[in-house]
């Protein structure tokens, strides 16, 4: 059981990384020049966000090939994936490490999670609720979209209807916007305490000059949980829409690291063609 949930978590590594890359697309780069020594002035969270969400890219499906390199567990694994996304609705990930045979394939919906691991011939069909588990991290549909295409997300997802303007403060420091889900002297008091359940803290790097995300943190300090995403070298796929050419992903839980980089190659949006084919061999048997 112990081989077949690291069998998992290595192919479900694989496809977030594929995924993150994916949103890595370009047709023209965007050199991006920051005037660091100008102090920005603080702008209203509502207005900041506004200015996030105008600038997302606006898609109906997207698809891409990518070369995805992770380090885990002091083992370097470099692989080559194929990414297909249907806003809103599905993610398909194909992984292809050799000589074009597929390894494994994945797919994402709003409620299920699906993988097929070829080499064992071996499958699994589940929700969120047990890959959340097998990271620590609280993942849905709705939180993995919205960071994978550099967009604005609240972690952990809210029982309630709370909005993204409720939920963040917006600050400035020598060269972004901030937003934060937590004030620091709340954090200092509850560390202070020793109340770590519950207390997460998420902030938010914004690019003045493009308000795209430059950097998202999350730390969980009851979970000892730290995840950070870096956008780099930005480059434009459709007029006005910009994602990052290089990303870079570190999740720390405890002693536990997963480091991941990303290179994309040939994306493409709104094709009339996609197909999302996903068949589970009926002599497959299915991971428990």
């Amino acid at each position: 059981m112990k081989e077949k949930k690291t069998i998992l978590k290595f192919i479900f590594v694989l496809c977030i990384a594929a995924f993150i890359s994916s949103c890595n697309t370009t047709k023209k780069t965007v050199t991006v020049e920051k005037e660091r020594d100008k102090k920005l002035k603080q702008i209203p969270e509502k207005k900041l966000i506004s200015h996030l969400q105008e600038n997302y890219l606006k898609y109906d499906n997207f698809s891409a090939k990518v070369n995805v390199k992770f380090v885990y567990k002091d083992k370097d694994q470099s692989v080559k994936a194929q990414i297909k996304i249907q806003k809103d609705s599905l993610i398909w990930i194909s992984i292809i490490p050799a000589l074009g045979i597929e390894f494994a394939r994945a797919q994402f919906s709003m409620d299920s999670v699906k993988f097929i691991n070829r080499m064992s011939n071996e499958y699994f069909v589940g929700d969120y609720k047990y890959v959340s588990e097998m990271f620590h991290l609280d993942l849905n549909y709705e939180v993995l979209q919205a960071l994978l295409m550099n967009e604005l997300f609240i972690y952990p997802s809210p029982d309630d209807s709370i909005k993204l303007r409720q939920y963040f403060k917006s600050e400035v420091d020598s060269s972004n916007y901030i937003l934060e889900s937590t004030r620091e002297r709340k954090i200092k008091r509850q560390l202070k305490k020793n109340r770590l359940d519950g207390l997460v803290e998420q902030n938010i790097k914004i690019i003045p000059e493009t308000f795209k995300i430059e950097h998202c943190e999350i730390n969980d300090y009851g979970a000892e949980l730290i995840f950070e995403i870096d956008y780099s070298d930005f480059e434009q796929l459709e007029e006005n829409s910009l994602f990052p050419n290089h990303s870079r992903i570190e999740v720390k839980y405890g002693k536990e690291v997963i480091q991941i980089s990303l290179k994309y190659s040939k994306p493409a949006v709104n094709k009339k063609d996609i197909n999302f084919n996903f068949v589970i061999p009926e002599d497959f048997k299915k991971i428990k």
